[in-house]
């Protein structure tokens, strides 16, 4: 079910709109749905508290401490992707708010210093203040290297962003928020991004979708403090692909792809938030379940290990990960190179 308008930051009326130099209010509609002025939402931010904290007392009425709760919130607030920064410079207000000098990085620093205070405000704060020892977690984001590995399907890369290169994929400069918006559970978004495909030039094609779901599994997870939880977001089936998918594009194994849980949990992560279409419930959930099932098995390790490894290969070959508890270590291994693969749990 998508949430009605009324209950975004950009709420459509003209107060949340960009202004031009002559007063009038215009959308940025490289988003869907529009998005408006980053500065002209401080108003807003009452009004979706009262949202949040009106679930928080329904808990207290009835006696219910949470453990964890976990938000969605992507396409809304301020965003520097697709024509972000293309339309902050017809901005009047935007103009007045940025310094004249600021380029790209600068403004995604700004934009998402704006983000952090906006969740602390109304979101992470409220929730901690009511339960102290609650993980607050929201989709995509995490501690990180100061890049991402991947985009999502809304997002386009403005020519002005700066990025580093690996083959034919582009990496993104990512600002700090994980802190400054006041989480206490890493949630990175572990997906079989269709794009990802050709971008790796990888013979075995399982291995491109591992090495990429691996390297930012494994940038939450070496960048995540041991005392904080971390729960990826997981998809098997090719995620987001075009209305007319390329025919040349392999999915990914069923078998690689657990292989890959497995790799994530012996690298820190806690636990798996699965995400799917309706049409891949039955399949996707089966793949999680039997890791889990097997995982069990190990819960020793797993709530208590130290992770001995968290680089990623970047060609197929052998992949190590594995805990650490008093004199043993539980590892698994896959090799991707020449020979047949190995599946080594032990």
């Amino acid at each position: 079910m998508q949430p009605n308008v009324s209950t975004r930051f950009f709420d459509r009326s003209a107060k949340t709109a960009h202004l031009d130099q002559n007063g009038n209010p215009f959308w940025d509609t490289s988003f869907s749905p529009k998005l408006g002025c980053p500065f002209a939402l401080e108003h807003r931010i009452p009004v979706i508290k009262e949202r949040i904290e009106f679930f928080i007392q329904a808990y207290q009425v009835e006696g219910i401490t949470p453990e964890v709760i976990v938000a969605d919130w992507e396409i809304d607030g301020p965003i520097e992707w697709n024509a972000a920064w293309e339309n902050s410079h017809r901005c009047q207000r935007c103009r007045d708010s940025l310094p004249n000098t600021i380029d790209f990085r600068g403004f995604q620093t700004v934009l998402r210093q704006l983000r952090s205070q906006f969740q602390q405000s109304m979101f992470t704060g409220p929730i901690k203040h009511a339960f102290p020892g609650v993980h607050v977690g929201n989709y995509a984001v995490n501690p990180h290297d100061g890049h991402r590995y991947w985009f999502d399907y809304f997002e386009t890369l403005p020519e002005q962003a700066p990025v580093v290169h690996e083959f034919g994929a582009t990496y993104r400069e990512w600002a700090e928020e994980f802190d400054a918006s006041g989480y206490t559970l890493s949630m990175p978004v572990v997906y079989t991004w269709h794009r990802l495909f050709d971008e790796l030039p990888f013979d075995q094609t399982d291995y491109r979708w591992f090495y990429n779901m691996l390297k930012v599994a494994s940038n939450a997870s070496s960048h995540t403090r041991s005392t904080l939880p971390s729960i990826p977001f997981v998809h098997w089936h090719v995620t987001a692909p075009p209305l007319e998918p390329k025919a040349s594009v392999a999915s990914m194994s069923a078998e690689v792809y657990q292989d890959l849980l497995w790799h994530m949990l012996l690298r820190g992560h806690d636990s798996l938030f699965l995400w799917c279409q309706a049409d891949e419930l039955a399949e996707e959930v089966a793949l999680c379940h039997e890791v889990y099932r097997e995982a069990s098995g190990f819960s020793d390790f797993l709530e208590n290990g130290q992770p001995i490894e968290q680089a990623v290969a970047p060609w197929p070959s052998d992949t190590i990960s594995g805990l650490r508890l008093e004199g043993q270590v539980l590892v698994k291994r896959n090799h991707f190179g020449s020979v047949s693969e190995e599946r080594v749990i032990h």
